[in-house]
């Protein structure tokens, strides 16, 4: 025992404690006690403390007897129910004397418990400062109440929730998760997992809190983490894209040529970008589209040789976009515009249902382009996503223009 204790058990008075047996049976009961329970010291005498105590105070202070009883002294907080009246939260230390467990009554407020009119009041105030979606279930997983946020909504009306299980409203992974944490919060727990829902179209993350609010109830917390989701996404998509742009540019550093790392780039390009095929096309000096280089994805068959060396000037709509260092994006062929027949027919002939297409750039302007077929998705790549590949074509550009300045100084060396 500290000095403090012993110090606070020097200067109780006797009305001020309580004597137990090791079951937690009061054998004698100050007057203290007996004004706070609205009981007799006669008839509290016999009586189990516990029955005494508050049920969600039970548990720590049963462990605290207990604890006393084996010689470690131990203070608790706890309610002293009284049937007839307000009730009390006391602070005992409970130590080992012989015979039995005593009780010094350290502190009680003296304050009543508030009425359940006032109790009803804090509770729905709580409900609306919560930022946050509040459930109330049962120890089944059926739903007793549902609360938004203020400015929130709900995937469900509560006139059809409650008394549903979440078995029958959620998916089977969200119902097991959820009926797991009951399972937790039961054991005296707090349990949390995170889950993500598709509300009015677009995917919404939520983090979960439950815990238990008595013996057949839980509370459940749901906090929206969507914007913190797509936060951390996007930083995850961005330090992805750097890391291949460093991979690109010490693949083509390390061989000193583009044509030793040509299948290999395209390859992280396709892997990158979940692309069927990926080509490097050139356009010569007689403005015909030329395939240098080829990936395709494994299952996917190469491309013609017939459809290679094909006229610039029956794709004109291409090339425009593409000499003026636009990147062309197309989600579906049915957004071609009417003047793109030509581009259209040979996309379907070649099996492509997206595209996109990135400029290969170099001082002297664009002199191809890099196509990747089927992109997994080609809407991501609208935004800053877009500086991706417009600088891996810019990479790939400054790598020819090395290769061609090389190949120039060797062929003027040798003459």
């Amino acid at each position: 025992m500290t000095q403090d204790e012993d110090d606070l058990l020097a200067g109780a008075a006797p009305d001020d404690s309580i004597h137990l047996d090791g079951e937690g049976v009061i054998l004698r009961a100050g007057s203290l006690l007996s004004r706070l329970a609205g009981l007799s010291e006669e008839v509290l005498a016999g009586t189990l403390l516990m029955d005494l105590i508050a049920p969600d105070d039970h548990e720590r202070c049963s462990d605290a007897i207990q604890s006393a009883f084996l010689g470690m002294p131990k203070q608790v907080n706890c309610v002293v129910i009284n049937p007839r009246g307000p009730g009390h939260t006391v602070r005992w230390l409970f130590r080992q004397v012989a015979g039995g467990v005593e009780g010094a009554l350290l502190h009680f407020n003296d304050q009543t418990l508030v009425t359940t009119e006032v109790e009803a009041g804090r509770y729905r105030a709580l409900l609306r400062l919560l930022p946050g979606y509040t459930f109330i279930l049962d120890g089944e997983g059926r739903f007793k109440e549902l609360h938004p946020p203020e400015s929130g909504e709900l995937v469900f009306p509560p006139e059809l929730a409650i008394g549903k299980h979440v078995r029958d409203l959620f998916s089977p992974q969200i119902a097991e998760m959820t009926m797991a944490a009951i399972a937790k919060s039961g054991r005296g727990e707090l349990a949390s997992f995170i889950y993500s829902l598709s509300m009015h179209g677009k995917e919404r993350y939520f983090e979960t809190y439950v815990a238990a609010s008595g013996e057949d109830e839980v509370v459940i917390f749901a906090r929206d983490r969507t914007d913190e989701h797509e936060v951390q996404e996007h930083l995850r998509v961005h330090l992805r894209m750097e890391r291949t742009l460093t991979e690109i540019f010490d693949l083509v550093m390390h061989n000193h040529t583009f044509e030793e790392s040509a299948d290999e780039v395209l390859s992280i390009i396709g892997g990158v970008m979940g692309a069927d095929r990926v080509a490097l096309v050139i356009i010569t000096k007689n403005q015909t589209m030329q395939r240098l280089y080829n990936w395709e994805a494994p299952s996917v068959s190469p491309l013609p040789s017939s459809e290679n060396d094909l006229s610039m000037d029956a794709f004109s709509w291409w090339y425009e976009q593409l000499v003026r260092g636009e990147v062309l994006i197309i989600e579906d062929l049915s957004d071609l515009p009417l003047i793109a027949v030509a581009e259209r027919d040979l996309l379907m002939r070649i099996g492509t249902r997206s595209l996109i297409a990135f400029p290969i750039r170099t001082d002297n302007g664009v002199f191809g382009f890099v196509a990747v077929q089927n992109p997994k998705d080609p809407s991501a790549w609208r935004d800053e996503e877009s500086r991706f590949i417009r600088m891996a074509g810019e990479i790939i550009g400054h790598a020819f223009l090395w290769e061609q300045k090389v190949k120039e100084n060797s062929i003027s060396m040798h003459i």
